[in-house]
């Protein structure tokens, strides 16, 4: 496992160092193949490593409701301080087990239904409705009994779940290596995290937000004025260099040096761009791991990294004491793209849509990480995804036209994020503050005038500005707070 995981170190880190290429006269999508692995075998999506969320942001006091690839996951901490992931339904009556309890006593999982209590391993250990003795012993070590649990890991600050339950899923991920990341750029500097984890479930299907991930040429338009320009656009040749065990690594020519020159796309989830030459003191890299929720929902985890600590060092110290500053901005550049992403998705799920080949038009190389994508799916990985229990198959993506609903950044980020709930309660106890300061202010003014003083006396003109600080500095907060809940962004009133 060690020997895999150092052979895919290298090929990650090779895109830092990839030569560069001659500009392409013509693209043909049928110059990409994917290749499958080396053993000849597909993939099967159950038989991956999935990122389920970051370990900063789970609560170890109580178990959480997840869910990846369809599957409803009870991710919990034992008592030996190691995250489980369980299937979220209880083997006595279905229960979801995610609706349990941490018991004080046992540290073990408890349903909330009938107090069944699951250890770690997911073997049951406390039956209460059982008789002591052999018949709770008898029950306790029947397998009917185990709730279903998955082989789970900790790397990259993430907690990872497999999901093939049982010995062969334990065999299976133990020989599975998890993606390795570079640690250092072109130059041999340090990479270092600028700001933690992002984390926001979108109402975006998997296969638009993964394409877009790998798809260096949006960013001047669909972000332009934003993180990118439009002046900065243009012609960019994107060659696949290189690709081994499922690792898919890409070289981006673009002229104007606007855009990442190295891309390493490992399919199902993994994203990695990188700087090469942008800035003079390091280089800027963006991590995006894309989860499959269920039909027409996503996870999207992005993680900023640099090398250059005089542009990003205090940067990053800002973020990391404050990392709901970067959530926030992260909610903006999300909402730039979750209107075209959702429509895309819905119009790619109709069923009078003729597939990818016939539906999309692809003239240019800027889209060979969309067709090396497209193809991995249709050729390694069984042409879709393989969705788990817990999805209704068969009906279309309906579109969402409440922007409400597809721009709520609190269900999809903020309730999950203890950082941001933190901020939240800041921004509130602080509105409330400012209220108080102006109602205050105003009662002072009502006295001040009615004992007399004049209007413009230095008495009152000292309670007028309190007050305005205190409402303009409480309108601001309010701005603020709404944040948290919903950001949207229209294309059409941003002329970029």
């Amino acid at each position: 496992m060690v020997r895999a995981e150092a052979q895919a170190s290298e090929r990650v880190s090779a895109a830092a160092t990839a030569a560069p290429t001659p500009a392409a006269e013509t693209f043909d999508i049928e110059d990409l193949q994917p290749q499958p692995a080396s053993n000849g075998k597909g993939f099967v999506w159950t038989r991956n490593w999935y990122p389920v969320t970051a370990l900063d942001i789970l609560d170890p006091t109580k178990p959480t409701q997840i869910t990846v690839l369809g599957y409803n996951l009870a991710v919990w901490r034992d008592a030996g301080g190691e995250w489980r992931a369980f299937r979220d339904a209880c083997p006595h009556r279905a229960a979801p087990l995610s609706e349990g309890r941490i018991n004080r006593e046992t540290k073990n999982l408890e349903c909330a239904y009938h107090g069944w209590q699951f250890a770690g391993s997911g073997a049951a250990v406390e039956l209460p409705q059982s008789q002591p003795g052999k018949p709770k012993t008898t029950a306790c070590s029947s397998g009917r009994s185990c709730a279903v649990s998955y082989p789970t890991a900790e790397r990259h600050g993430l907690l990872w779940v497999w999901l093939e339950p049982g010995e062969a899923g334990r065999a299976a991920s133990a020989a599975a290596p998890l993606p390795v990341l570079p640690t250092a750029d072109q130059e041999g500097r340090e990479w270092f995290e600028v700001s933690p984890w992002y984390i926001r479930d979108l109402d975006v299907d998997f296969l638009p937000l993964m394409e877009n991930s790998c798809d260096p040429s949006h960013v001047h338009f669909t972000h332009a004025g934003f993180i990118g320009a439009r002046d900065r656009a243009g012609p960019i040749n994107v060659k696949l260099r290189d690709q081994e065990e499922g690792v898919y690594t890409f070289v981006s020519e673009d002229p104007k040096k606007a855009s990442f020159r190295n891309l390493v796309l490992q399919p199902p989830c993994m994203l990695w761009a990188s700087s090469e030459e942008m800035m003079p003191d390091g280089e800027l890299a963006l991590l995006y791991f894309v989860v499959p929720v269920a039909p027409g929902k996503s996870r999207l985890m992005s993680l900023v990294l640099s090398s250059n600590k005089k542009v990003f060092g205090l940067l990053s110290k800002l973020f990391h004491w404050q990392p709901w500053l970067r959530h926030l901005y992260n909610h903006t550049v999300a909402a730039q793209d979750v209107a075209l992403l959702h429509r895309q998705g819905t119009n790619m799920a109709a069923p009078d849509w003729p597939g990818w080949r016939k539906g999309f038009y692809l003239p240019t190389s800027s889209d060979a990480g969309v067709v090396v994508m497209r193809k991995w799916l249709d050729q390694v990985a069984g042409g879709r995804v393989a969705w788990g229990p817990n999805v209704s198959a068969g009906d279309p993506i309906q579109p969402e036209t409440r922007r409400e609903v597809l721009m709520d950044t609190y269900h999809g980020h903020t309730e999950h994020c203890p950082h941001c709930q933190k901020a939240l309660r800041g921004v509130r106890a602080a509105s409330t503050a400012l209220a108080a300061a102006a109602g205050a202010a105003l009662l002072g003014l009502a006295y001040a005038w009615g004992r007399g003083v004049a209007p413009l006396a230095p008495a009152s003109l000292a309670l007028l500005a309190g007050l305005g600080l205190a409402l303009v500095a409480r309108n601001a907060l309010q701005k603020l707070e709404r944040k948290f809940y919903f950001t949207d962004w229209r294309h059409g009133d941003h002329s970029g």
